[in-house]
């Protein structure tokens, strides 16, 4: 593509706002001026050493201008324009939602600690969060429900239960589902778990040190062994939301960004009364803007929807410093201060902001996105942390076998792979087999806590139907269902229509075919497939082996693995000749006769 030539003589020297536009008219890049004639000038004199510069200027095929009265008007008009055409190459900060918020709504009867994937400003109720790891909040949600007895159950469950779940009788829900806690001592359980998300962690922590006390007078050492474990688990739930660097008393609001070509995360860490009280997390993308310029527009951008606190620590000056702060000082109504630190505790919580930006970002490339994903897209009632698969496979309708594979944080859990021998369900009934399955593995996952958060099942509406069935006779609530259908039942590699059956929705989900989540799901389908093909054919060969050599007269145990031991298989077996059987350790001439005689029969 030929470059577009421009008389840079034409435009103004003014200050205004410039807009690039490609050859379709489409506005691929805004940008803003104290002298617009100089600043295009540095476009095209190579002046300008971001390293997209040529890329963008190999497309470029107009510029349009916008003379401002002033420097203000520029980046007041630059910001409005850039959320109105939303340029290629222009920072543009998106709602996070690749981190978890705990949500309760004290105000609905049976409240229950919810995580959610973002701010859902629909959803009316308390939000505490993001939390900057997964895992952290992953953490939150199970102690808080545990310890305080929060049901973890849906609302579909709660209605519908016949009787307390599992986790009634583990000491880990109140069981409002059949009234066996009254509306008050739930809603003080719910005040409770509000409180210490809100900060107000002191009283527990001390309630809880005299707890174990008590119980080790009494020499109840069961007991508090198992409350000084969740001791440490709520002081790691409580520390880790806030970090104490005594600066100050005052406000203020901690920047950094951390960048990747051109994507990146923004962070601002709310410095409040004395300590860190919790962060905002924003992702860009596709941005030509670095440096001083792109914390301009970071900065501006978020503080359209917030009221800035009255000191901005900075990792650098901001471009247009003296006009942003006029902006600021407008939208505040107050002086708003710039600092950029150079050492001391100012420093450090710069560090530390920069360090959650990259913790952040990093994160957001792996695959617990997919699960978020997931729980989002499905509307899971738990976050998929755990996952189990289960598969059969058969020969013919019979040697029925299956396996189970277990995901833990969208990995698979090489120690958890179980494989079984179906026995009571005859081969080719693959419900009577899932059913056997299932209830043979969850009622060992009951026994050790180790229950999935999620069941995925090769399988549609039947399989999922009795796979809820299992999970009722054996008093789980807290597990959800997935069937995954291929398109016409195919089993190729291919690009297929998957339908998920979610339990508890009557339509079935249908996933994009390239939709990053429908490979993850595949993937473990197929992995859970392979592997129950895997141990079917091991077990057919193992059959065949044992049916053939105790077929021959004067060949035992030791003598069928000694022969298995030097020759590898049945087939080099009937093909040695004697003299390389006599070579075999135990063997006697008549045992080499018998072996030729009937191998040779059973040719003819």
């Amino acid at each position: 593509m030929e470059k577009a030539v421009f008389n840079l003589d034409l435009y103004p020297d003014k200050p205004g706002v410039y807009l690039m536009k490609d050859t379709k008219g489409h506005v691929i890049y805004i940008g803003k001026a104290k002298n617009l004639k100089s600043r295009l000038r540095q476009y095209f004199h190579n002046q300008d050493q971001r390293a997209m510069i040529p890329y963008l200027l190999s497309h470029l095929e107009s510029i349009e201008t916008m003379v401002c009265f002033s420097e203000k008007e520029a980046l007041l008009l630059e910001n409005t324009l850039i959320k109105k055409h939303k340029p290629k190459y222009n920072v543009l900060l998106k709602d996070d939602k690749s981190f978890i918020c705990l949500f309760i709504d004290p105000k609905i009867s049976w409240p229950r600690l919810e995580l959610i994937r973002t701010k859902d400003q629909k959803k009316q109720g308390l939000y505490f969060g993001p939390y900057s790891q997964a895992h952290a909040a992953r953490e939150a949600y199970k102690i808080l429900s545990e310890h305080f007895g929060i049901r973890q159950c849906s609302d579909y469950e709660l209605t519908r239960r016949k009787r307390p779940c599992l986790l009634y009788g583990m000491k880990k829900c109140l069981a409002p589902c059949k009234d066996l806690c009254t509306e008050d001592s739930y809603k003080e359980a719910v005040k409770k778990v509000i409180s210490f998300l809100e900060g107000q962690s002191k009283e527990l922590l001390i309630d809880l040190k005299d707890q174990i006390h008590k119980a080790s007078e009494k020499l109840e050492f069961e007991k508090a062994g198992a409350l000084y474990k969740t001791l440490k688990q709520l002081e790691q739930v409580a520390f880790s939301k806030q970090m104490m660097v005594q600066v100050n008393n005052n406000d203020m609001d901690i920047f950094h960004i951390y960048q990747e070509g051109s994507k990146g995360v923004f962070i601002k860490l709310l410095y409040r009364e004395g300590k860190v009280t919790g962060q905002d997390v924003m992702r860009f993308n596709d941005t030509l803007d670095e440096g001083g310029e792109l914390l301009t527009n970071l900065i501006l951008q978020h503080y359209e929807q917030h009221n800035p606190s009255s000191t901005i620590v900075c990792p650098f000056d901001p471009d247009e410093s003296g006009v942003l702060t006029e902006v600021l000082k407008e939208l505040k109504g107050s002086k708003v201060n710039f600092v950029v630190p150079q050492k001391g505790d100012k420093k450090a919580l710069l560090e530390m902001a920069y360090e959650n930006a990259k913790l952040n970002f990093k994160q957001s490339q792996d695959d617990q996105l997919l699960l978020l994903e997931l729980e989002e897209i499905a509307k899971l009632t738990r976050y998929p942390s755990s996952i189990e698969c289960f598969d059969l496979s058969h020969f013919s309708g019979s040697e029925p076998v299956a396996v189970k594979i277990r995901l833990d944080e969208g990995k698979i859990n090489k120690s958890g792979k179980r494989l079984y021998k179906i026995t009571s369900a005859k081969g080719g009934d693959d419900y009577g087999g899932m059913k056997e399955v299932l209830t043979r593995s969850l009622k060992n996952s009951k026994i050790e806590d180790t229950v999935p958060d999620l069941l995925l099942i090769d399988g549609g509406k039947g399989q999922v139907r009795m796979a809820k069935e299992v999970l009722e006779e054996l008093d789980i609530a807290c597990c959800d269902i997935i069937g995954l259908v291929k398109e016409n039942s195919r089993h190729d590699k291919g690009l297929t229509e998957e339908r998920l059956i979610v339990s508890y929705q009557s339509e079935p989900l249908v996933l994009d075919k390239k939709n990053p989540l429908l490979f993850f799901l595949q993937k473990i389908r197929d992995e859970a497939h392979r592997a129950a093909i895997s141990f079917n054919k091991k077990r057919e060969k193992s059959r065949i082996i044992k049916s053939q050599l105790d077929e021959i007269p004067g060949i035992g145990p030791k003598k069928k693995k000694a022969l298995l031991i030097h020759f590898g298989s049945i087939q080099k077996i009937k093909e040695a000749t004697s003299d390389e059987l006599a070579q075999v350790e135990g063997l006697s001439k008549k045992d080499i006769s018998a072996l030729k005689h009937f191998f040779h029969n059973s040719k003819s």
